[in-house]
């Protein structure tokens, strides 16, 4: 009887009943002709074999799309193998390169059972992934679902925080029993800022109200600018039973358009994904449209979709979701009445624009380098440019103004042409200051890094020449080993320490004032490979001392020393 009452609430997703023939057919495709359906899956992310994806969670960096997904094995009958988070990677959203798995369960860890629902988000060049672990543990737990956080500076290696940052007795209404495996559900994290409130972050996910033990509903909370600290706002009640008429209400998100608030989940019954449209997103049901199923509005049956996501690239907007075992991809095709279609993504893409150098006198010459993907038979690329200094940030700039062509013709993987450096033609003092140039493509999904333009016999670089900077103070993204201070992080109220390291290694932080004397040892303790986060928290104030003003923090390791300023404001 636990077996049968355990594998009643452990499916994250229940999928429709099909016929005996579908599930042939659908085998066949899956199995018989792996290859084949591959090559033809045009926005499709298809895991290796044995495993299906469920809740994911995609973005991009540098030109690269990443998928990080709940991965389970399709010949377990119960379905219980989400003992790692997937992760795939895309330069143009049809060809799928498969990485290392990230996340893996920790034995002795209170994500010991499972682990579900990758949610990620970049703040300040940094990723966190907020994501449920499952704990079980026999006397003390049953399949008890919490929230987790993990941080990472490339997307490939992830440290996680030591303890969950939310759980169902953080949420006063929910039914929290961890001895009971239907009573301990709080899941789905999806995290976004608050469009009103500066500084403040919502995380919406779906939990059980104690009220109706039957039905889920998705759960609000907040956090200020401290990604390990959130409080209970309410139910979001456009997603519970007296609106949808259906019990389940997962895999929450919500994307802003044209002023409109869109909000997606999933639910049971036979057209899965729900949603419906606000002008807040924290809104009562008064604030909110019901729109029933999507595929009422797609015109289609959208049976075997769930767990949706929505990424925005430049000036696309795509509509992702699980397609029964895999991650569907399209792109948005917005109508006037703010509905809107879904068709394959473009096969071209650009993967990248970049300079050569990054860096140049006004009149001298520099190359711009594009590189692409599946330009078969050669496609115009339309460019436009910004200048980020010298005039108005960001000023857009037509490529005429900046003596660029308006198109470029590409017929390979990489097309480079020249231009000759100049600044916008009615910006200031343009014969005696640095300009700062971006050049981007026309739907933005590619941009150069900034070109320093300087004036002629000028010294290159965009550094202040006044600041005389200690060369142990300076921090290469690139290297082996760096320290970073993070003056305003998500994780604490205050400034973080940033350890990166290619290796793991034994590192101690030492506090210096302005003079040079060690004031104190912050932390003596070994570092994980990635990115490691040590806030300046009470122990590092009453290290560094009560005024404010300059500190220094050494890192010493086997590998080396580094040295990072930080500035205590109290």
């Amino acid at each position: 009887m636990p077996l049968l009452l355990a594998r009643s609430w452990m499916p994250r997703f229940r999928l429709p009943r099909v016929s005996a023939r579908a599930v042939l057919v659908l085998a066949m495709l899956a199995f018989a002709l792996p290859a084949v359906v591959e090559t033809a899956s045009a926005g499709w992310m298809i895991p290796p074999r044995p495993w299906r994806a469920k809740d994911f969670s995609i973005l991009k960096r540098n030109g690269l799309y990443h998928i990080f997904y709940t991965r389970t094995n399709i010949n377990d009958p119960n379905g219980l193998t989400e003992n790692a988070i997937g992760h795939a990677t895309s330069y143009d959203l049809f060809t799928w390169a498969n990485e290392d798995s990230v996340l893996p369960i920790r034995p002795t860890e209170w994500d010991n059972h499972r682990v579900w629902a990758p949610h990620v988000i970049e703040v300040g060049g940094l990723y966190y992934m907020f994501y449920t672990g499952v704990t079980e543990q026999p006397g003390v737990y049953s399949f008890h679902q919490r929230t987790g956080l993990a941080v990472s500076s490339d997307l490939y290696e992830w440290n996680r925080v030591d303890a969950p940052i939310y759980e169902c007795g953080d949420v006063p209404w929910s039914l929290c029993n961890p001895l009971a495996a239907a009573a301990g559900n709080l899941r789905d994290p999806f995290v976004m800022p608050d469009p009103s409130t500066p500084g403040r972050w919502l995380m919406y996910q779906s939990t059980v109200p104690a009220s109706d033990p039957n039905r889920y509903v998705v759960d609000v909370a907040q956090s200020f600018n401290d990604f390990e600290n959130w409080s209970d706002i309410g139910p979001l009640w456009e997603t519970y039973h007296t609106t949808t008429n259906r019990e389940l209400a997962e895999s929450p998100h919500l994307f802003e358009h044209d002023g409109t608030w869109y909000l997606m989940f999933s639910t049971n019954g036979s057209e899965p994904i729900a949603w419906s449209t606000g002008l807040d997103p924290l809104a009562d049901p008064s604030g909110w449209t019901y729109h029933g199923a999507l595929a009422n509005t797609l015109g289609f049956s959208t049976s075997f979709w769930f767990a949706s996501e929505f990424m925005r690239d430049g000036s696309n907007d795509y509509f992702c979701f699980v397609n029964f075992d895999r991650v569907d991809i399209r792109r948005m095709v917005w109508k006037l009445d703010g509905t809107f279609g879904v068709v394959q993504p473009d096969f071209f893409h650009v993967k990248s624009l970049s300079w050569a150098p990054d860096s140049v006198e006004i009149g001298s010459p520099v190359t711009v380098e594009l590189r692409s993907i599946n330009s078969f038979g050669g496609r115009w690329v339309k460019l436009y440019g910004a200048e980020v200094d010298g005039g108005p940030p960001d000023d857009v700039l037509s490529a005429y103004e900046l003596g660029l062509p308006d198109s470029v013709f590409v017929d390979d993987s990489l097309v480079t042409f020249p231009w000759i450096a100049r600044r916008y033609h009615d910006a200031d003092d343009a014969d005696s200051t640095n300009s700062e140039v971006r050049i981007l493509t026309l739907d933005g999904t590619a941009i150069t890094s900034v070109l320093v333009v300087t004036p002629i016999g000028g010294c290159s670089g965009s550094g202040d020449p006044g600041e005389v900077i200690d060369p142990a103070l300076r921090v290469d993204d690139h290297e082996s080993l760096s320290l970073r201070t993070l003056q305003n992080s998500p994780t604490a109220n205050g400034p973080v320490l940033l350890v990166q390291s290619d290796v793991p290694t034994h590192g101690r932080l030492e506090i210096f004032d302005v003079q040079g004397r060690r004031l104190g040892v912050l932390a003596d303790r070994a570092f994980p490979r990635g990115a490691s986060l040590v806030p300046w928290d009470g122990a590092a104030a009453a290290i560094a001392g009560a005024r404010p003003g300059v500190r220094f923090v050494r890192l010493v390791t086997p590998q080396g020393q580094r040295w990072s300023k930080v500035l205590v404001t109290r």
